[in-house]
């Protein structure tokens, strides 16, 4: 609350052409803050308190301001954390703003400028905070982050290329390095990666990432970047590998193959540890791998030869890499 208070002087200071000025309490028995802007009509003064304390505030500060032999209009910003009851002070203009649910909940016609302002700094502190949540993501899972945003930039190339982010244009996905058994015969073995950063539309990359992300960013934790890196590639070799050999003729492209592979790693996490973690946690993981192989398997359009080979790829490298130690996954 304290720490909302000085941003609020601050912003009225360097940005509404308030001043700060100190006067001292008799109640709290230390120098207490105003925010005051000297106008033509008399001075537009702002004091903050919390709601148990408001009345003992605006009174010592109505003393102070008398005592300057100006006109004045004091307006109180009164903090609260739940409801507010309103006594018998209505002749007080004042504004009541709701810290925990950042809501001004009250104010008088006096106050709708400290209003505007309060607005302000809401966007400007819901704004600082997604960017602290972005860089916290960033620097937890930077291997995550870093393979999301390849795969979006590469997308939004390959969809501005086929003029279409719903439906990415087969010759395409070609040119930029899907899977085809004729082309990787003829020695573009590169394929074999390339097409796992591919993706057919904006609803495939849509939940591939999505699932990268809530997958990725634990099993990277567990790992190592340097480990869950190797799996996420050597998943993504195994994924196209299986549907090369098995699947000559059909053109892949997407990152569920590395993904399945990252799963692979989580289960066998989960069965080295499962005496150490809640219980649920080992049963979610295969009904989740379950789940999505059942969705793989009645859709003509998905490639489920290349899930099993990225699910077989990502496990089996995980056995040498994973050290056993306790781990809390909630």
């Amino acid at each position: 609350m304290r720490d909302f208070s000085q941003r609020v002087y601050e912003f009225l200071s360097s940005t509404q052409g308030f001043y700060m000025q100190q006067y001292y309490s008799n109640f709290y028995k230390e120098d207490r803050w105003i925010a005051i802007k000297d106008l033509e009509e008399g001075i537009y003064a702002v004091i903050i308190s919390k709601d148990s304390n408001e009345d003992i505030d605006y009174d010592e500060a109505f003393r102070y301001l008398s005592s300057l032999g100006k006109r004045f209009l004091l307006n109180s910003i009164v903090f609260v954390q739940g409801d507010y009851i309103r006594g018998d002070n209505q002749g007080r203009s004042k504004l009541i703003y709701n810290i925990n649910s950042m809501e001004v909940m009250h104010y008088d016609e006096e106050c709708r400028p400290l209003k505007e302002c309060l607005e302000i700094i809401n966007k400007e502190k819901v704004s600082v905070n997604n960017k602290k949540r972005i860089l916290g993501i960033f620097r937890e899972s930077p291997v995550t982050s870093i393979l999301i945003l390849i795969n979006v930039i590469i997308f939004i190339i390959t969809a501005m290329v086929s003029k279409s982010m719903v439906d990415i244009n087969t010759r395409v996905l070609i040119e930029f390095g899907a899977k085809v058994n004729y082309l990787i015969n003829q020695g573009e073995v590169w394929r074999l990666i390339t097409s796992a950063f591919l993706h057919g539309g904006i609803m495939h990359i849509a939940f591939n990432m999505y699932s990268l992300f809530i997958v990725g960013t634990v099993v990277e934790k567990i790992y190592g970047w340097k480990k869950y890196l190797s799996i996420y590639l050597f998943s993504s070799i195994t994924s196209s590998l299986l549907g090369y050999i098995l699947g000559p003729n059909m053109i892949s492209v997407g990152a569920s193959g590395a993904i399945f592979g990252i799963l692979g790693a989580f289960l066998w996490f989960a069965l080295r540890e499962k005496k150490h973690l809640q219980r649920g946690v080992l049963g979610n993981i295969i009904a989740v791998i379950i789940l999505n192989l059942y969705i793989g398997f009645t859709s003509s359009s998905i490639d489920n030869l290349g899930h099993i080979g990225g699910f077989i790829g990502g496990f089996l490298l995980s056995i040498p890499f994973y050290r056993s130690k306790k781990h809390n996954i909630n």
